[in-house]
């Protein structure tokens, strides 16, 4: 069971959160009491239930959570039982405040620091028992490319996501071929948009680059595929792909060997 306490000011980030881990480990696993405690469960008596079961305590640290009595009396409860039992005690930093003296020396996630993504990615790394704290974590990308050589002038770029959905299905890929000669279709898909772009400027270079995008978010039960093929006798060579992430925000999109 993953115990998730929280301060309910800061129920829109800590909703993302634990939404994100109810896809990879389903909500039965996890204690979170918007879906935990219905309407005539008494509070104190569910808390105590989740934190007899708990394995993995997350407390998302901020001025409301650390003022907060109830949430002390979740915290304190969970440090003492992760003292005595098998129960890994976890602050998550969300906000930049005084931390109660007694968690000072504990390690924490922070996301103030490395942002959401960093911190999903290492919650989910402590309950898998994986190393984690670590900055080198700011690199994790949630979609990845595998990619099917049909033949040389043939191949499925398949864009898939490890653990939680991405709404926005729009990439941009890069090859060593004359752009001109190169033929892309969305499989699965009845529709899309994009194009050939030439000499599109980026951060730091310039280059063609063919945009596509999608109707359908991506899961990690659902990818985003791509048949692309050439025209003439030079084998096909992808130099790369990116993510759209905002209307102005691209990030690369690791190619998994």
């Amino acid at each position: 069971m993953i115990f998730i306490s929280y301060s309910h000011g800061e129920q829109e980030l800590v909703q993302v959160i634990a939404s994100r881990l109810s896809e990879i480990y389903g909500k039965e696993k996890i204690f979170y009491d918007e879906w935990s405690i219905q309407p005539g469960d008494g509070i104190i008596d569910e808390m105590n239930k989740g934190l007899n079961k708990c394995k993995f305590f997350f407390y998302f640290v901020s001025k409301k959570s650390v003022e907060s009595k109830m949430v002390a009396l979740e915290w304190q409860n969970a440090l003492l039982k992760s003292m005595r039992e098998d129960v890994k005690f976890i602050p998550v930093r969300i906000e930049n405040c005084v931390v109660p003296p007694i968690l000072t020396q504990t390690l924490y996630i922070d996301i103030v620091t490395y942002g959401i993504e960093v911190g999903i990615r290492q919650m989910i790394d402590v309950i898998e028992g994986n190393n984690t704290f670590k900055k080198s974590d700011s690199s994790f990308s949630n979609l990845y490319c595998l990619i099917d050589n049909i033949s040389p002038q043939e191949m499925i770029i398949e864009i898939k996501a490890k653990y939680y959905l991405e709404p926005l299905a729009k990439f941009i890929f890069f090859f060593n071929n004359d752009m001109e000669k190169l033929h892309f279709k969305l499989l699965d898909e009845n529709e899309f948009s994009g194009g050939l772009n030439r000499a599109v400027k980026f951060d730091s270079f310039i280059s063609d680059c063919y945009f596509m995008g999608g109707p359908t978010p991506i899961t990690p039960e659902y990818s985003f595929k791509v048949k692309v093929s050439t025209q003439d006798s030079q084998p096909l060579s992808l130099k790369g792909v990116m993510h759209q992430e905002g209307k102005h925000s691209f990030r690369g999109v690791p190619i998994k060997k």
